[in-house]
C-alpha cells in the first residue's frame, strides 16, 4: 500500500478522475479498502467518494470508526463497524447486540452510515449472532 504522500501524488489524481467520470455518468462511487487505511482517511475525505467501506479495526486493520467519523465528512456514507472474523464468530448474541447498539450510538449525530460487518459475514458465524445483529440493528438503528 502507498503511504499518504505517494497516494496523494500518484494514486489520488487517477482515482479522482475515475470518480468524476462515474459521477458525470450518473453513478455513485463505492470505495473499498479493508485493512490498514487509517492514514489515508483524510485523503478519502477529499476524493468525492459516495460510500467508503470497510471500517476494519484491529487486529485485521487499523481503521477506527471514531477516526473515520471525524475525517470523512458528509455526504460520504460510511459502511462497516463490526469485526466479522474474531468478534462476530466468537461473541455471544448479547455481546453482538451491545456492540451494534454502541456503534449505532456513535453514528447517530452524523448519520450517513450503513451498519455492516467489516467486510462480509464469514462462514462459521453462529446464526444466533447474525440474528442478534439484525435484531439490534432494527432496535437501535432508527435515528
Amino acid at each position: 500500500m502507498a503511504g499518504p504522500k505517494m497516494f496523494e501524488q500518484f494514486v489520488m489524481p487517477y482515482e479522482m478522475r475515475l470518480i468524476e467520470a462515474i459521477h458525470r455518468a450518473g453513478g455513485k462511487m463505492i470505495y473499498h479498502n479493508c485493512g490498514d487505511a487509517r492514514f489515508l482517511l483524510p485523503l478519502y475525505g477529499k476524493m468525492g467518494i459516495d460510500l467508503y467501506e470497510s471500517l476494519t479495526a484491529a487486529p485485521f486493520g487499523d481503521t477506527v470508526l471514531e477516526d473515520a467519523l471525524l475525517q470523512i465528512p458528509l455526504p460520504t456514507v460510511l459502511s462497516g463497524g463490526i469485526d466479522q472474523i474474531q468478534f462476530l464468530k466468537t461473541a455471544t448474541p448479547s455481546e453482538v447486540s451491545a456492540r451494534v447498539r454502541d456503534v449505532l450510538s456513535l453514528v447517530k449525530q452524523r448519520g450517513g452510515f450503513i451498519l455492516a460487518a467489516s467486510d462480509y459475514f464469514s462462514e462459521g458465524t453462529p446464526p444466533e449472532n447474525l440474528q442478534a445483529f439484525a435484531n439490534a440493528a432494527r432496535e437501535f438503528g432508527k435515528y
